[in-house]
C-alpha cells in the first residue's frame, strides 16, 4: 500500500482538519505478521482511533502464494520486534514440523546477533547515533514525498477471443514476459487455504480489538489492470466476510469502491497503483473513511497508515491506522 496511499495527499484533503494519516506499508507482508506488528506497534490495542487493513480480495480466490502458512519470511521480518515468548506462540503457527524446528532454532542465535549488532556500535558510535537521530527527525513522514511512478501500462489489452495481450510500448521483453506470466497463465492453486489462513489471522486481529475502542477496517484495495482476465466477479465470496458481521467494531468498506482504479491508466506493472492512481486511490480512501468513521461518531479524528517504521505514539484521540495490503 506504499505505492497506492499517500499521506501526504490526504493530509492535504479537505477533511485533513478530522483525520490524521500516516502510511505505514510494508512490502511483502501477510496478516500473521500484522497480528504480530499491531502487537508490538499497540500494545494495549488502544493507540489508534481506527486500523485500516487492505485486501486483495472479498472473493475465493487462487493465491499467488500456496503456502502462506509456512512462508519463513514473516519470522524473519518480525525476529527483531518479538520476545521469546511471542516468537515460540509464531513459531507454533507454522504446520509444517520442519519449519517449527528451523523457526525455533532462530531463538538460541539471537545473542549471537545482538552480539553483532552491539559491536556495530561499539566500532561506529557516531554513525549509528546519526541514524538513530535522523530517524526519530523524520518519524512516521519518511516516505510523505514520495510521489509514485509516472509510468503508466496504457496500451496493455487483452483479447478474450484470441487469449492474448498487446503490451505497452515502453516495456521490454523481460516485462513483457512478466506480463504474460501473470495473464496468460494465472494461479491455479485452491481458494480454500487461503479463505482459511484469511479467516484465522482476521480473528486473531479482531479479538485483540474486541473490547477496545478502535475500530478496525476492511478494504479491498486496486490490485490488476486488467480485472477482466480473471473474472473474480464470478467467484462466490470468501468465507471470512460472513465473519465481520459478528464484530460490531469492524468496518467492510463496499467491495466496489475501488473497481474504477483496476484500468492501466492507473498502474505501472501487474499489481501497484502508479502516480495517477496513487492521487485518486488515497482521494477515494479519504472519502470513504471519512464516511465510515465519522457515522454516528461526531467527535474529531485522524488516519494513521502503517509504514516500514513502526508508528510514533501519537493523540489517541486523532489516529487511525492504514496498513499495507497483505499478501494472496
Amino acid at each position: 500500500m506504499s505505492e497506492g496511499f499517500s499521506p501526504r495527499l490526504a493530509n492535504a484533503s479537505g477533511v485533513a482538519k478530522d483525520f490524521r494519516f500516516i502510511e505505514a506499508g510494508m512490502p511483502g507482508t501477510t496478516l500473521r505478521t500484522w497480528y504480530y506488528l499491531l502487537k508490538d506497534m499497540d500494545p494495549n490495542a488502544d493507540r489508534y482511533r481506527a486500523i485500516v487493513l487492505s485486501i486483495p480480495s472479498y472473493r475465493e480466490v487462487s493465491p499467488d502464494d500456496p503456502s502462506l502458512d509456512d512462508r519463513e519470511l514473516d519470522a524473519d521480518m518480525l525476529a527483531p520486534i518479538l520476545d521469546t515468548t511471542d516468537f515460540i506462540e509464531l513459531a507454533n503457527t507454522f504446520p509444517s514440523p520442519d519449519k517449527r524446528h528451523v523457526i525455533w532454532s532462530r531463538v538460541a542465535t539471537w545473542a549471537l546477533n545482538y552480539q553483532m549488532d552491539f559491536q556495530d556500535f561499539l566500532l561506529h558510535p557516531r554513525k549509528r547515533l546519526r541514524a538513530v537521530r535522523w530517524r526519530n527527525s523524520v518519524g512516521s513522514t519518511m516516505g510523505d514525498d514520495y510521489e509514485g511512478h509516472p509510468e503508466s501500462m496504457v496500451g496493455l489489452a487483452f483479447d478474450a477471443g484470441t487469449h492474448s495481450l498487446t503490451y505497452p510500448a515502453r516495456l521490454s521483453e523481460i516485462e513483457r514476459s512478466a506480463v504474460s506470466q501473470r495473464f496468460l497463465t494465472p494461479y491455479t492453486y485452491p481458494p480454500e487455504p487461503l479463505d482459511a489462513y484469511t479467516s484465522e489471522w482476521l480473528e486473531k486481529i479482531f479479538a485483540r480489538y474486541e473490547h477496545s475502542s478502535t475500530q478496525i477496517v476492511i478494504a479491498r484495495v486496486p490490485t490488476s489492470p486488467l480485472p477482466g482476465v480473471f473474472n473474480e466477479a464470478d467467484k462466490p465470496m470468501a468465507h471470512f466476510i460472513d465473519k465481520i458481521g459478528h464484530h460490531p467494531n469492524v468496518i467492510l468498506i463496499p467491495e466496489d469502491t475501488f473497481l474504477n482504479l483496476e484500468s492501466p491508466t492507473y498502474f505501472f506493472d501487474t499489481n501497484h497503483l502508479d502516480a495517477v492512481g496513487r492521487e485518486h486511490f488515497t482521494s477515494q480512501m479519504v472519502d470513504a473513511l471519512a464516511a465510515a468513521l465519522t457515522s454516528g461518531h461526531p467527535q474529531n479524528r485522524s488516519v494513521h497508515t502503517q509504514s516500514s517504521d513502526r508508528a510514533q505514539s501519537s493523540d489517541r484521540a486523532t489516529d487511525v491506522v492504514h496498513s499495507n495490503q497483505p499478501m494472496q
